[in-house]
């Protein structure tokens, strides 16, 4: 008797097991591609798990330079922010979650439904990791074809269909030695994406984690380029 209730409690807990998703859990993914030969993949952990200032070398990346467009994406849905025992950093635990890298520009406000189509587009670059589908690994890194149909150059650069990222969300990515700044987006159609970091690749491949420069910043380059511009006119006309 005391078995059968083991074995019926047993049953209970089986079955009360959530379906494992095929999202990132919160881990970031970062490509790189040059759009032919192969591409480049790395799981750089979940974003709780990054510090300002931290770097990933090239050979780590599996780069031999930085000419590379790159980007990262990655998503989780709420419900892991539990079940993970709540590191990500998130807008509100009630909502999907959604990052992506643009070059510069503000990315557009996500829904359930734009939520649901770029993580088809997540999954097939994730499914490019060896087990990824079942558990996240960050330092995990893979390369595939970038003529393939999941490779990092497809889903976010080149693909014609509605379940590529490129198309489903947007272009993620920064081209060759630029900053792409990474972007924190609750899938409830209203909230503003909130910008939570930058990623730096230099020339020689090695990438960083930086903090996003305030727009009083943007601001004083801004007026500096302009001032530097002034100056190098009045220059001009003065030995001319």
């Amino acid at each position: 008797m005391k078995m059968y209730k083991l074995v019926i409690l047993a049953a209970i807990g089986l079955a009360s097991v959530p379906a494992v998703k095929a999202e990132s859990y919160g881990d970031l993914i970062v490509g790189f591609t040059t759009q032919t030969g192969t591409d480049h993949l790395y799981d750089l952990g979940n974003l709780a798990s990054l510090t300002i200032g931290q770097t990933w070398t090239a050979s780590a990346l599996g780069l031999t330079s930085g000419a590379y467009t790159f980007g990262v994406i990655g998503d989780a849905y709420a419900a892991d922010y539990t079940s993970n025992g709540g590191f990500l950093t998130t807008l509100s635990g009630s909502f999907d979650t959604l990052w992506a890298t643009t070059s510069g520009a503000t990315p557009v406000v996500a829904n359930k439904s734009v939520f649901g189509a770029a993580d088809t587009g997540i999954t097939s670059i994730l499914n490019q990791f060896p087990g990824k589908s079942a558990n996240t690994n960050p330092g995990d890194n893979t390369s595939i074809a970038a003529s393939d149909d999941n490779s990092w150059a497809t889903q976010t650069i080149n693909g014609t269909k509605t379940s590529n990222f490129v198309n489903a969300y947007g272009n993620p990515n920064a081209v060759n030695q630029g900053a792409a700044i990474l972007w924190q987006v609750a899938d409830d159609g209203v909230s503003a994406p909130v910008a939570v970091g930058q990623f730096n690749l230099d020339s020689s491949g090695n990438l960083s984690f930086n903090s996003v420069p305030e727009p009083s910043t943007y601001g004083l380059l801004l007026g500096a380029g302009v001032a530097l511009l002034a100056f190098r006119k009045s220059t001009v006309r003065k030995t001319a």
